[in-house]
């Protein structure tokens, strides 16, 4: 509904949410399992919503400390889904769900388990990750991780995210994603 002669469309009702892919020397998977909810009891990659204004790389960054006790450092964008309304609390708006490849910041961190939500977390191999029952069968959400890994692992480029300030009067800070060359 447009107001007083406003062209510009309502307020967009999306939750940002993001999810870390980080791989450790051994080309391992950093996985959670949460305490409850949907997802528990199955290996999930560590993240959850971006706060409101967050830019999309420190929510990442934020969420697998957090959750796991792993510091790291953004290294690319790997892929967005639009996920549909979930529950009342959610009606009316989509989820977006970005996959960010994250580098760990030391090889020898240790591990620790936000213990609010987390009831584990491990380094897995991909493959075994990608075993599990619920992602055997072909789905959006096993393409894009599969797609993540392979941007983690450097078969593939995914994007960069830049943060910067336009050079006209009046602007904004602006993300740009664009190609990791």
């Amino acid at each position: 509904r447009r107001v007083h002669g406003n062209q510009l469309p309502p307020a967009a009702g999306h939750h940002v949410g993001v999810a870390g892919v980080v791989l450790n020397d051994h080309g391992e998977v950093l996985v959670v399992q949460e305490l409850r909810g949907p997802a528990a009891g199955h290996w999930k990659l560590p993240g959850g919503l971006a706060d409101r204004f967050e830019h999309i790389a420190d929510a990442a960054v934020r969420k697998v400390r957090e959750e796991t006790g792993v510091d790291t450092t953004f290294g690319a964008l790997c892929c967005m889904m639009e996920l549909p309304s979930r529950g009342p609390s959610r009606a009316a708006s989509s989820d977006l769900y970005i996959l960010c490849w994250l580098r760990p910041l030391r090889p020898d961190q240790a591990l620790t388990a936000q213990a609010s939500e987390i009831a584990a977390v491990r380094w897995m191999p991909p493959a075994e990750f990608l075993r599990q029952p619920f992602l055997r069968r072909p789905s959006s959400y096993r393409r894009a991780l599969e797609c993540a890994l392979a941007v983690a692992s450097g078969r593939e480029s995914g994007l960069l995210l830049t943060y910067e300030t336009q050079p006209f009067p009046g602007s904004e800070l602006v993300t740009l994603l664009s190609p990791r060359l």
